[in-house]
Order: structure tokens, then sequence, then C-alpha cells
């Protein structure tokens, strides 16, 4: 749980700095490529130490969440993973998302809280909302989301198209991603 525990603090730390006034300084100091590579080192090194540190993790029961809670993360994800594709590919649907990413993240986060009563999952999936959360609040966020200019409509079929695709990837493959079947 310690390497869990490491690994979400160095992960949330370094992206909520780089949403502050400090960026720009350390930026002037370091250059924008050194910045961009330490700052790229440090997410991979959390992240592995999340993955890692979960899979060592002991189960311990906090809540024993109810069996329809599932059908929530079933309904929520398309949504979340919609969210989340919006910003690589170009649509309409972006002009009335602004953060379509944190967004995203916030659904994903909260519909896997609904479904998973550990502490391991409750602390990654519960720093993950509280970090959309605070990014998603006015003032918070370093850039400002950029306006889009209207696409052609196929743009949005194609993402939705491309959204259902990976659902059922995901669905099918996330017994080897995560180590949790889901059928």
């Amino acid at each position: 749980m310690l390497l869990l525990a490491i690994g979400l603090v160095i992960f949330f730390t370094i992206h909520v700095f780089s949403s502050t006034r400090y960026r720009p300084v350390l930026v002037g100091r370091l250059g924008e490529k050194p910045y961009k590579g330490s700052y790229a080192l440090l997410a991979l090194l959390g992240l592995v130490l999340i993955i890692y540190g979960k899979a060592q993790a002991p189960f311990i029961a906090v809540w024993h969440p109810p069996y329809w809670t599932r059908y929530i993360v079933f309904t929520i994800m398309p949504l979340a993973l919609l969210c989340l594709a919006m910003p690589d590919l170009p649509n309409n649907l972006r002009r009335f998302i602004p953060h379509p990413m944190m967004t995203g993240i916030l659904l994903w986060a909260a519909a896997h809280l609904t479904t998973n009563g550990d502490l391991a999952s409750m602390l990654i999936f519960g720093c993950f909302l509280l970090y959309a959360i605070y990014t998603l609040i006015p003032g918070n966020t370093y850039k400002p989301a950029k306006a889009c200019s209207p696409v052609p409509w196929y743009r949005d079929v194609i993402l939705v198209v491309a959204v259902i695709i990976g659902t059922l990837l995901i669905m099918r493959f996330h017994r080897y991603v995560s180590g949790v079947p889901l059928f």
C-alpha cells in the first residue's frame, strides 16, 4: 500500500503543480523541453508506482457495493470514453463541454467508485475524482479551454463509432488490463 500512496503523491503533485502560476517560472529556469521531459518521467514513475502498488496492495474491504452498481459503470463509461476521445478527434460535441478530458476522468472515477469497495481502489479513483473536480473549478486550471470551430457532422459520427468500438474492446480486455473481469 506504501508504493500506491507514493505513486499517488508523485502523480498528483506534479499534475497540480503544473496547473499553478509556478509552472512558467520553472519552464523559464529549465527550458520547455527539459521541463516536459522531467514532467513526463515523473508522471510515468507515479503511474508505474500506482499500478504496481495496486497490484501488491492487500484487499481491505471498506464497503460492499451492491450488485446493481455495476450497471452504473456500464451506463457512465461510454460517456466517459466519449469525453476522453473528444480532444483527439475533431468534433462538434467539444463545443458543449469546455474540458472534455477532465470531465471524462471525473465520470470514469465516479463510476468506478460505485463498484469498488476496497481501500486501494477507493484511493486511486478517489484521487482521480478529486483532481478532476479541482481542475474543473474555474481559476484552478493553468490553460483555458480552447474554443473549437464547427466541423462536418460526419466527424461526430466517426467519434461515436470509435467510442463504441473502444468501449467494446475495453469490455472484452478489461480482465487482462486491470485483472478484474467484467462478466
